[in-house]
C-alpha cells in the first residue's frame, strides 16, 4: 500500500483496509474482512476452548455495519459467544462480568483505548487472548489469515531460515496455543486457517515482493512446540535440516500478495 505510514504490527491490516477496490476490479469474490479477538482457555495441546469472540470497533477493520449482525449471527450459530465492543463509549468497570473473566487486578480506569489496553491493566487470569488478523468474508464462507513479517522473501530457502528465526528468536517465546486456537476456530466455522508470510519496508507492507502461505495445522503446531522448547541461534542449522522438507513442500509461493489473494477466489 503506497503512501500510508503505519507500524509493523498494523502493516497488514492497513494494507488490507485499502485494497477493497483493487480486489473488486480483479473480480475476486471477497465481500469484506473482519479483525477479531478470541478469549480462550488451554490445558494441553488438544484442549483449547474459545470463551468469547470479540468484535472491536476500531480502525483495523473495514467491516460494514450492516454485516456485523450477519457475521455475529453466523458465529453464534456455530456455538460462540460474540461481543461487539466500542471502547469510545464503553464503561469498562463491568466488562469482566460481561465476558465472564476473573481479573488479577481491578480496572484502574472507567474507559480504555481498546481491549488490549484493558487486558494489560487488569491481567485476566481465567483466559488468554489472541487475534486473527483477517477473516476474509466470502459470499458463503470465511477464510482465516494470520500475517507474519519476514525480513527476506527472495527465495524459499531464504524464507525458511527467516520463518524459523521469526518464531524462534522473538523477544517473547512463541505461543503455539495461539495458533492451535485459531485453527480450531477456523474449523468450527467451516473455514481454513493460514499463515501469510510477507515483507515490510519502512513499516509498509511490500505488495510487490514474494509472499508465502502455510496451512495452520497440526504439523505447523508441532514445529512451533519444538521451536519453543529448543530453538537457539546456535542450533539454527539443526532446525533448518529438520524442517526444510516440510516447509519446502508446504509453503505455497506467490509472486506477490495479490497473486496470493487470487487463491481465495478458488477456495470460495
Amino acid at each position: 500500500m503506497k503512501g500510508v505510514q503505519t507500524t509493523k504490527k498494523d502493516s497488514f491490516s492497513e494494507w488490507r483496509k485499502n485494497i477493497k477496490e483493487r480486489l473488486y476490479a480483479q473480480k475476486l469474490n471477497i465481500r469484506s474482512f473482519i479483525w477479531i479477538q478470541l478469549n480462550y482457555t488451554t490445558q494441553n495441546e488438544q484442549a483449547n476452548t474459545v470463551q468469547a469472540v470479540i468484535f472491536e470497533k476500531k480502525d483495523r477493520t473495514n467491516l460494514s455495519p450492516n454485516l456485523i449482525p450477519q457475521i455475529t449471527s453466523k458465529f453464534q450459530d456455530y456455538g460462540f459467544n460474540c461481543f461487539y465492543l466500542d471502547f469510545s463509549t464503553l464503561d469498562a468497570s463491568d466488562l469482566h462480568h460481561l465476558l465472564d473473566m476473573e481479573l488479577s487486578n481491578n480496572p484502574t480506569k472507567v474507559s480504555y483505548t481498546d481491549y488490549w489496553e484493558y487486558r494489560r491493566d487488569t491481567r485476566p487470569q481465567s483466559c488468554l487472548a489472541c487475534d486473527i488478523d483477517s477473516i476474509e468474508v466470502g459470499a458463503n464462507s470465511f477464510y482465516c489469515i494470520e500475517a507474519a513479517q519476514l525480513f527476506d522473501t527472495s527465495s524459499k530457502p531464504v524464507a525458511i531460515t527467516h520463518i524459523l528465526r521469526t518464531f524462534g528468536l522473538r523477544k517473547s517465546k512463541v505461543n503455539p496455543f495461539q495458533y492451535i486456537v485459531q485453527s480450531k476456530f477456523a474449523n468450527s466455522i467451516h473455514s481454513q486457517a493460514f499463515i501469510l508470510f510477507h515483507k515490510i519496508d519502512n513499516d509498509i507492507l511490500n505488495e510487490k515482493e514474494t509472499v508465502y502461505l502455510l496451512k495452520n495445522d497440526t504439523c505447523f503446531h508441532n514445529m512451533l512446540f519444538d521451536i519453543q522448547a529448543r530453538f537457539t541461534k546456535a542450533n539454527e542449522g539443526e532446525f533448518i535440516d529438520k524442517y526444510s522438507d516440510y516447509l519446502t513442500s508446504n509453503l505455497q509461493e506467490f509472486q506477490n500478495i495479490y497473486q496470493c489473494y487470487k487463491l481465495l477466489r478458488i477456495i470460495y
